[in-house]
């Protein structure tokens, strides 16, 4: 399935199914999908992550998350969606220009691992890029990631 196909889907389901459940915030659709994944949901899924992080709004990102999501970012340990607000709030204040792509890699029941890179750059320095790995556990019955 192409990209542009994945967006197309996330854009004309506004109804409840199995495993996509939309519903409307401040006059537009916001997209809940669950598990277990099919290779059309992963898909939709990595491209509504690489949509929201791209947005650079924290509070968008993280209600993505489980209110007690733990998260490291290098030798940084948190947990919950105040502590990843604050996080991405520093995060994009320093990284300027941020970017992110992200790339299915496998999914499997309720467990999705994603390829990500995204390039950015701070105030005295030119681009950067950053490559990773995602390997995630999203809850099936609201959809977030843990």
């Amino acid at each position: 399935m192409k990209r542009e196909d994945v967006a197309s889907f996330v854009k004309i389901r506004k109804k409840q199914c199995d495993h996509l459940v939309c519903y409307q915030t401040c006059g537009t659709y916001s997209v809940q999908i669950k598990p277990p994944f099919t290779e059309q949901t992963a898909l939709a899924k990595v491209k509504a992550a690489e949509d929201a992080w791209n947005s650079r709004d924290p509070e968008r990102v993280a209600l993505a998350y489980t209110e007690d999501s733990e998260w490291r970012n290098r030798a940084e340990f948190f947990k919950g969606r105040k502590a990843i607000k604050e996080f991405l709030t520093r995060k994009w204040q320093k990284e300027l220009d941020y970017k992110l792509m992200k790339e299915l890699w496998c999914y499997q029941g309720n467990r999705i691992s994603v390829r990500f890179e995204y390039e950015y750059r701070d105030a005295n320095n030119p681009k950067q890029w950053t490559l990773g790995i995602f390997r995630g556990r999203i809850d099936e019955k609201k959809g977030y990631e843990c």
